[in-house]
Order: C-alpha cells, then sequence, then structure tokens
C-alpha cells in the first residue's frame, strides 16, 4: 500500500510538472503572437521594448562574422597589453607591487592608475603625450560596451519581413537567448562585418596612439638607466634606502663609506 501511494504521488509531481512546462511554452506562444499583433494594430499596445530594426543586409556567411570577431576581441587585448606595456614603462621597475595591482585591477581602475602613474612620473612624458593617451583611454571606455557585445553574442541567420517585403536577411551578430534569464532574442544590437570593422578601426587608431607614445617613454627609460660601475653600485643602494631595507644610520654609513671608497679610487 505505502509503495502505491509514493508511486502514485510521484506520478502526479510529474504530471503537474509536464503541465507546468506547457502551459509557460504556450504562455510564451500567446505572448509573441500577442506582440506580433500589437505592432500591426496602434490601438492594441502591449508592454515591451520595440525591437531596433536591423541592418537590411546581413554577412553573406556566418564565417565571416567568426572571423571578425576574432579579429575584433584580439586588436582589443592589444590594446589592453599596450596599456600595461606604459604602465610598467613608467613605474613597474620601480613599484612592484604597483603592477601587480594594476594587473589584477578592473579596466576601470587600471585607467585611473594609468593617469596617476603619468602625473607621477611626467618627467618622463610629456604633457601633450599625457593628453593623447587620455584622449585614447577616453575613447577606449567609450567603445567598451561594444567589445562586450562582441564577446557575448551570437551569429545568427536571419531574417525579417514586413508589410510582405523583405526588410532584413543574412547572418548578424546578435544578443544570446541567457543574458541573466531566458527572454526572447531582440535586435539590442546587431552587428554586421561594416559594424565590427569599425569597431576594429577605432581600437587600432587608439592603441596606435599609445603604442608610439609607450615606445618614446621606453627609450627615455633605457637612457636614464645607463650607468657606469661605480654608479650602479649607487644606485643600488639608494634603491635600498628608498625601499627601507637599510635602516637610516647604517644607510647613511653605508654611503658615506661607498663615497670615500669611490673617491679614492678616483685618486
Amino acid at each position: 500500500m505505502i509503495g502505491t501511494v509514493g508511486d502514485s504521488m510521484g506520478a502526479t509531481i510529474i504530471q503537474n510538472r509536464t503541465i507546468n512546462i506547457h502551459v509557460n511554452r504556450a504562455f510564451r506562444l500567446v505572448y509573441f503572437w500577442l506582440k506580433q499583433f500589437a505592432r500591426r494594430n496602434s490601438g492594441v499596445k502591449i508592454m515591451g521594448k520595440v525591437p531596433t530594426p536591423l541592418t537590411e543586409k546581413g554577412a553573406d556567411h556566418a564565417r565571416d562574422l567568426y572571423e571578425l570577431v576574432g579579429v575584433a576581441l584580439s586588436w582589443w587585448e592589444a590594446s589592453e597589453d599596450i596599456i600595461l606595456g606604459l604602465y610598467k614603462h613608467l613605474c613597474g621597475d620601480v613599484e612592484p607591487v604597483g603592477l601587480a595591482a594594476f594587473i589584477q585591477a578592473p579596466r576601470s581602475v587600471r585607467y585611473s592608475m594609468l593617469k596617476l602613474a603619468m602625473q607621477t612620473y611626467s618627467f618622463l612624458i610629456t604633457e601633450d603625450e599625457i593628453k593623447t593617451v587620455e584622449r585614447s583611454l577616453k575613447q577606449l571606455d567609450k567603445i567598451a560596451s561594444t567589445r562586450n557585445e562582441i564577446a557575448h553574442g551570437h551569429v545568427s541567420n536571419f531574417s525579417l519581413t514586413v508589410d510582405g517585403q523583405q526588410s532584413a536577411s543574412g547572418n548578424y551578430l546578435l544578443p544570446s537567448l541567457n543574458e541573466g534569464a531566458f527572454h526572447e532574442r531582440g535586435f539590442r544590437f546587431h552587428h554586421t562585418p561594416s559594424t565590427l570593422m569599425n569597431f576594429i578601426d577605432q581600437v587600432r587608431k587608439c592603441r596606435g596612439e599609445i603604442l608610439s607614445i609607450d615606445l618614446t617613454v621606453n627609450q627615455r627609460v633605457f637612457e636614464r638607466s645607463r650607468f657606469g660601475v661605480n654608479d650602479m653600485i649607487f644606485f643600488q643602494l639608494a634603491r635600498k634606502i628608498s625601499r627601507l631595507e637599510v635602516p637610516g644610520r647604517d644607510a647613511f654609513e653605508l654611503m658615506r663609506h661607498l663615497v670615500n671608497s669611490t673617491s679614492s679610487q678616483l685618486e
């Protein structure tokens, strides 16, 4: 008897779950057709965001979008690499902890850290160069949302007919279906080869401007770090003193001994 009751209850639960699934599917289907009906009848209004019109012509082949998505994301990472390079050339060797923090920080924090580094080490970078880098950072920040769309989009072959006329057809990079929860795929963004190429061009331009300045800063750092044998000994001792590796009084004695020793060699 107990087994019979248990089996009956289990069957009831499964049956209820099956009914719920069918009801949910039916509800979504009805909602979809109501939205379609509302678009054709101005007197009927249903809550919901009206999709952005698609570009008339998408990519002929899905592989065209796949390739451009890879190119776009690769150039974006290349811009991130050169930003890290500039920060490292400005203060990485002197502030190793700062470099580690920079690598782990989110993008907005990294941009702020780089701006602070340029102001702190302004003897290595000119005011005009700082303005150029900040302008490029601002532009990259502006298109960062597009980068996220490209990284998380879904390539789909889609066609749209309005009043019997085909208004859009081809392959598009569209939002995925699982952005937090299931939803009807919309056209919040719809990238085509032309929009992806535009993004790539903007990223490459910003990266190129920062790269040019990074190379110049690196050359200045190299010229400033050319020491003779005795110079290098002073430099290494000064680094230890600045990091408090050598106590104050000992640092003074070591520095005086080094100066006297160097003077004797010169005589």
